[in-house]
């Protein structure tokens, strides 16, 4: 049987929710924790419980009311699983691991891109493809020079370099999102929703990068001397199915049907998200969703 979500979401996607554990998640619906006990034995004279969490989640029916002013960008999806995806530093010729340091709560000790004029960056990796990111920024960078800051890249169809994410393949603003221009990454959500590209292929032969992955890059080359480091708490990624600007007031709904088998299915995810371009009290999400 199908759980029933209605739900409020007052902030864009994730909010600075990222990776806080239950019940403080602020995810819209998680797939149950199962609890395992094993029988006594002659090592185990008391038993043992073991909890599993399931994973995995398809959605039946969905309706998302976009409450804002002015038509926005609205997508329901879910979280992809940590246990999934890596993350760390890069330079375009070494990748520093730093994912414990993303998927925990420790403010700021995810380095997005280094002080000064360090080229850094980051790359996300993924053994699936995947249509957002989002971060908890716990410190904003600095603009001296005043140009272009940053980029996004996703590994090509071969896998042997890279090719600059489209604006008009994203879903949030350049200045909100992490695709800016002449503007600086604040303190707070910072995310970037995106259709992810046709021609993104697995990393075969780049610098530095383990093969086999769906590789997003961001890249820092235009940050100047003077410039802050940009810091992160915490960081998450996810599928998204998005529709470009739902009419102020609107709503989008989608029924899959109720036979066995129907619905859209993240079989990686372990949360269920709500995507609103326009940040709203109103907006809200209703949908029917169980585990895949």
């Amino acid at each position: 049987m199908a759980n029933n979500i209605n739900r409020i979401q007052s902030y864009v996607l994730r909010g600075t929710n990222q990776q806080v554990a239950k019940p403080a998640s602020a995810l819209l619906w998680e797939p149950p924790v199962y609890k395992h006990r094993t029988g006594r034995d002659s090592a185990d004279s008391a038993g043992s419980s073991q909890y599993n969490a399931s994973e995995g989640i398809v959605i039946k029916h969905f309706e998302l009311h976009n409450r804002a002013a002015s038509a926005a960008a609205t997508g329901i999806g879910g979280r992809i699983a940590n246990r999934y995806w890596q993350i760390g530093t890069y330079d375009g010729t070494t990748f520093t691991d730093d994912t414990a340091d993303a998927q925990n709560v420790t403010a700021g000790d995810f380095i997005m891109h280094g002080a000064d004029a360090a080229n850094d960056g980051f790359v996300i990796l993924s053994p699936v493809k995947f249509g957002w990111v989002s971060f908890n920024v716990s410190q904003a960078c600095t603009n001296v020079a005043g140009d272009a800051d940053h980029t996004l890249e996703y590994s090509n169809a071969a896998g042997t370099g890279w090719t600059t994410l489209a604006a008009a393949d994203t879903y949030v603003a350049d200045d909100a999102g992490l695709i800016t221009s002449n503007a600086v990454i604040a303190v707070g959500e910072i995310c970037q929703v995106f259709e992810p590209p046709t021609a993104w292929g697995k990393v075969t032969s780049i610098t530095g990068l383990p093969t086999g992955y769906y590789a997003l890059r961001f890249d820092s080359a235009a940050h100047d001397a003077g410039d802050a480091a940009l810091l992160a708490t915490a960081v998450e990624i996810g599928v998204m199915w998005s529709v470009d600007q739902l009419g102020a007031n609107g709503t989008w709904e989608v029924d899959f049907g109720s036979r066995p088998g129907d619905g859209f299915k993240m079989h990686q995810c372990d949360g269920l998200v709500a995507f609103f371009q326009t940040a709203d009290g109103g907006n809200r999400v209703y949908a029917d969703v169980d585990t895949a």
